[in-house]
Formats: C-alpha cells, sequence, structure tokens
C-alpha cells in the first residue's frame, strides 16, 4: 500500500489501535524494533514507548493490533519472514 504503521490520534495511552496511513513524518509513524531473543522483536513506537500488541492473544484473522506497555507476552513479539519478490 505504501503506508506506514500509525498510533491513531497520537495517542500514547495502553489499548490505542494501529492503523496504517501516509507517512507524514510524526513520532506516531516511527518505530524500532527490539530483540526479544530467538529472532523475535517487540516493535516499540518513538512516540508512546509502547509496543505492537495482538489484542486478547488472538489466533484469528482480522484481530486488532494495539500498542501496549510490553509485557513480554507472546502476543508483542514479532518475526520477520521472507515471502520473496512482493511484486509476484
Amino acid at each position: 500500500s505504501g503506508k506506514v504503521l500509525d498510533v491513531t490520534n497520537f495517542s500514547t495511552s495502553d489499548g490505542a489501535l494501529i492503523q496504517e496511513w501516509d507517512y507524514l513524518g510524526g513520532d506516531n509513524q516511527k518505530w524500532s524494533l527490539v530483540p526479544t531473543g530467538n529472532g523475535y522483536y517487540a516493535i516499540v513506537n518513538k512516540l508512546s514507548g509502547r509496543v505492537l500488541d495482538d489484542s486478547n492473544y488472538s489466533l484469528s484473522d482480522g484481530n486488532l493490533i494495539q500498542q501496549w506497555d510490553y509485557l513480554g507476552g507472546s502476543n508483542q513479539q514479532w518475526q520477520f519472514v521472507p515471502v520473496g519478490n512482493p511484486g509476484q
């Protein structure tokens, strides 16, 4: 889509939803990868210091992604998997 991960309304609160948005350069759109071990990472927002969190540890398609304080749960640790040529 050419868009970036964006914390809705510049929120710094737990539970704020993550959306995709045009890049505008705000700290709510800047993220750091922090290794958590075994090839997994916490994805930390620059503005809030909170991490991407799969709400309610869901395994269902369409589940919401939010930001939350890092608690070390598997729902807050992400792995990057190559998928080949994205243009195909």
